[in-house]
C-alpha cells in the first residue's frame, strides 16, 4: 500500500538573488576558513609537540591495554559503528513504513506584479507521504538487513581478535626487549673486565654495540606498534608482564583437522558469504514472479491559498491496485539469474582455494614451529656451554667466548621472534583460546532472523 499526495511548488523568486549571494561568498571565504582550521591545528601540533618529550609514564598490565585496545583502536571502534549502523538498519526497513509529514510554502506570481505581494499570495500545503513496498519486496530488505548484521557482528568480533593478537605480540616482544636489556648489561659488566690486551678487533665490543643499537630499534618499534593499537599519544607506554595469557601450541598443537576448534569464527564469515551469494540468486529468480501493488492517493491534507483554506476529505482518496508480471522478452532476467549463479559458484572457488591455502599454511607453520624449538633447545645447550667455557677459560679468551655468547642470544632472540610470531597465526583461529577471552559485547552471530529468507 502507499499514500501518495502529489503537488506542484515554484520556486521562491524574490529570495532567488540573495540565494546566489550567499551560494557565492560562502565559496569566496572558504579560503579564510581553511586558514582558520589550520591555524587551530598549528595550536594544537606546538602545544602536543613541547608536551611530548616530558609525558608522564604510564605502565599497563595486559587488561589495561585490552580496555584501552577496546576504546580506542580506530580499527575495533569503525567496526563496532559499522555493527551498531547495520543494527539500526533492520528497524529501519520497518520505519519506512510510517508516513512522514511535510510543510511547503509557495509563490505563484507574475514578476510584474511581484510589488502588490502579500500573504494571500503564499500557498501552504500540509503533505502526508508514505510508501509500502510490494510484500516479497520487504522480506527481502529485511532478511538483506538482518544478514548484513550478522555479517558486520562477525567483521566486529575478528577485527577485535586481529588486534588483541598484535597487542600479544608487542608484549612479547616487550618481554624479550627486557631481556635483552638484562644481557646487554651482564655483557657490558663483563667486558669492562676483560684486559684491553685481550680485546680483538671483532670481539666483544663490536657486539656489545650491536646489541645495543638492536635493543634501541626494538624500543622504537615497540613504542610505534602500541601508539598505532591503543592511540594513546599522551603518555609513554610500559608494559607490565601481568595478566599475559600463556599458550604453547608445541604442547598443545593445533591441528587443522580439529574442526570444533581451529577458524569457526571465520567459517562463519563465509556461511554468510554463501546465504548473501544464494540470496542475490533468488532475488534475480524472484523477478519472474507476479507482485501486487496498492496506491492510495489523496490531494494535500490542509492548504491555504489566495486567503481560502481547503483541509482533506475522505471524498479525495482514491484507491488502485495493481498486479505486475514482468515477461523476459529480451532475456534481462534470464541473464540477471545467470550471472548470479556464476558469481555464487566463483565465489564457492576462491573459498575452496582460500580454505586450501589455509591448511597449507597451517602444516607449514607447525613444522616450523617444531623446528623453532628445536632450535631454542640447541642454542640453550650452547649457551649453557659458552658459560661453562668462560667459567673454566678464565680472562685467557673472554672476549672472543663473550663474542661467541652474544651472538648465539641474538640468534635466540631471532628464534623467539619467530616462535612468537607462529603462537600469534595459530591463536588467530584457536577458538578454545578466544573462548577464555571476556567478550567486548554479547554476541550474535547465531541470531535467529526475525523473517526467514524468501522462498
Amino acid at each position: 500500500m502507499r499514500l501518495s499526495i502529489h503537488c506542484f511548488f515554484y520556486k521562491l523568486v524574490p529570495f532567488l538573488g540573495l540565494g546566489v549571494f550567499i551560494l557565492v561568498s560562502g565559496c569566496r571565504n572558504s579560503a579564510k576558513l581553511i586558514e582558520k582550521e589550520r591555524l587551530g591545528l598549528d595550536e594544537s601540533w606546538a602545544s602536543r609537540a613541547s608536551a611530548y618529550p616530558n609525558r608522564d609514564i604510564k605502565v599497563l598490565n595486559w587488561d589495561d591495554a585490552i580496555k584501552l585496545l577496546r576504546e580506542r583502536n580506530p580499527q575495533v571502534l569503525r567496526a563496532v559503528e559499522e555493527r551498531e549502523r547495520a543494527k539500526r538498519a533492520i528497524t529501519q526497513v520497518y520505519k519506512n513504513l510510517l508516513p512522514a509529514m511535510q510543510l511547503r510554502a509557495g509563490i505563484d506570481k507574475r514578476v510584474s506584479e511581484l510589488n502588490h505581494l502579500s500573504f494571500d499570495d503564499i500557498r501552504l500545503d500540509l503533505n502526508l507521504y508514505a510508501f509500502f513496498s510490494g510484500i516479497l519486496n520487504l522480506r527481502r530488505d529485511v532478511f538483506t538487513a538482518e544478514l548484513s548484521y550478522i555479517r558486520a557482528n562477525l567483521v566486529s568480533e575478528l577485527t577485535l581478535r586481529e588486534k588483541t593478537v598484535e597487542l600479544y605480540q608487542v608484549f612479547t616482544a616487550s618481554r624479550q626487549l627486557q631481556s635483552a636489556k638484562k644481557r646487554l648489561d651482564e655483557s657490558e659488566r663483563v667486558l669492562r673486565e676483560i684486559p684491553r690486551s685481550s680485546r680483538t678487533v671483532e670481539s666483544a665490543p663490536a657486539t656489545v654495540n650491536a646489541m645495543r643499537n638492536q635493543i634501541s630499534g626494538l624500543e622504537a618499534k615497540i613504542n610505534g606498534q602500541l601508539v598505532k593499537s591503543l592511540d594513546v599519544t599522551d603518555y609513554r607506554l610500559e608494559l607490565k608482564d601481568e595478566g599475559v595469557p600463556r599458550v604453547d601450541y608445541q604442547q598443545s598443537p593445533l591441528l587443522a583437522i580439529d574442526v570444533a576448534r581451529v577458524g569457526v569464527l571465520r567459517r562463519k564469515l563465509f556461511a554468510i558469504e554463501l546465504v548473501g551469494a544464494q540470496a542475490r540468486v533468488l532475488g534475480a529468480k524472484l523477478q519472474y514472479w507476479p507482485d501486487l501493488s496498492f496506491f492510495l492517493t489523496s490531494g494535500s491534507l490542509w492548504t491555504t491559498s489566495g486567503g481560502q483554506t481547503v483541509w482533506w476529505s475522505s471524498s479525495d482518496l482514491q484507491l488502485s491496485v495493481s498486479a505486475y508480471l514482468p515477461i523476459d522478452l529480451n532475456g534481462q532476467i534470464r541473464n540477471r539469474v545467470r550471472e548470479a549463479k556464476s558469481d555464487m559458484e566463483f565465489l564457492r572457488r576462491e573459498m575452496n582455494l582460500r580454505e586450501g591455502v589455509l591448511i597449507a599454511e597451517f602444516d607449514d607453520k607447525r613444522r616450523a614451529l617444531v623446528g623453532v624449538e628445536t632450535e631454542l633447545v640447541e642454542l640453550e645447550r650452547k649457551r649453557r656451554l659458552l658459560l661453562q667455557l668462560i667459567a673454566i677459560e678464565g680472562m685467557d679468551n673472554i672476549g672472543e667466548r663473550l663474542r661467541q655468547w652474544i651472538d648465539a642470544e641474538t640468534r635466540r632472540e631471532s628464534a623467539l621472534d619467530r616462535r612468537a610470531d607462529l603462537t600469534a597465526f595459530f591463536m588467530f583461529f584457536d577458538e578454545v583460546f578466544w573462548a577464555g577471552m571476556p567478550s567486548p559485547a554479547p554476541q550474535s552471530t547465531d541470531l535467529p532472523l526475525a523473517t526467514p529468507p524468501p522462498r
